[in-house]
């Protein structure tokens, strides 16, 4: 975190003390563009950039756009943040890093969270990304995925049948991270010996389905990623009494769905 808040701060003339005509200090703007409203993300790195001088509300204006209820529209909001003025924009997630960059090809962009930002068009390569876009990414080069069946696998010796909710699914993510991620799953159950039963929750009403029929599913352990309802700690909450009614072993890729079920 500490070496991508400082990509921001190096982008452009964001560097505390520049002195521009007549003695004034220019305020830089920073717009952010989020799936959904992520203290647990948001909060450190707005903590990172105080630490390195850039105080919201003092020499920093920073406002933000949440584009999960209307992801169409992410492109559209980007446009919107950088015509009030968006010296940078950081994105949380990859959909909205590709909205940000139909946006513009000259604002900085950093990522705060991505997927997969070579497959999705967003980086030349991991090591020299190119154009106007950096920053995190979570997933790609690590075959998580996959990482995440033989956990479940050590979880429970005797695995059969391993359960999926998979939440990382168009629009709010680009289709190409639902085929990496559940390739890589697919292929680590092969050589496992285990069965997967996918469902793709996007909505409430996709969760309420997956979770009936789950029900008489007889999937002996569950991973569920983040990502739309699966995000939402109502929805955490409900595949949590799930998991505990039916006493499974459960994985899940994001730590805040652990605490927020402890």
């Amino acid at each position: 975190m500490k070496r991508r808040a400082f990509l921001v701060l190096a982008a452009g003339a964001l560097a505390p003390g520049v002195v521009y005509a007549q003695g004034t200090r220019r305020d830089f703007k920073l717009g952010i563009l989020t799936l959904a409203p992520f203290p647990p993300l948001i909060d450190p790195f707005l903590a990172a950039l105080n630490d390195r001088g850039w105080t919201a509300g003092r020499n920093l204006s920073v406002e933000s756009r949440v584009t999960a209820p209307q992801q169409a529209r992410a492109a559209e909001m980007a446009k919107e943040l950088i015509a009030k003025g968006a010296d940078v924009l950081a994105t949380v997630g990859t959909a909205n890093a590709v909205a940000a960059r139909q946006a513009s090809s000259t604002v900085p962009i950093v990522m705060l969270a991505s997927g997969y930002p070579v497959e999705s068009g967003l980086a030349a390569s991991l090591a020299r990304p190119g154009g106007n876009v950096t920053g995190l990414t979570v997933y790609a080069g690590t075959e998580v995925f996959g990482k995440n069946v033989a956990l479940a696998k050590e979880l429970v010796p005797a695995l059969q049948e391993l359960g999926v909710f998979w939440a990382y699914a168009p629009p709010a993510f680009p289709e190409i991270e639902t085929e990496i991620g559940l390739k890589e799953m697919r292929q680590a159950a092969e050589t496992l010996k285990i069965r997967l039963r996918v469902w793709i929750n996007r909505s409430e009403r996709e969760l309420d389905a997956s979770l009936a029929e789950a029900t008489k599913s007889p999937i002996q352990a569950l991973f569920m990623t983040a990502g739309g309802p699966q995000s939402d700690p109502q929805g955490i909450a409900r595949v949590a009494e799930f998991c505990e009614r039916r006493r499974l072993p459960a994985v899940a890729d994001v730590a805040s769905i652990i605490f927020l079920t402890a």
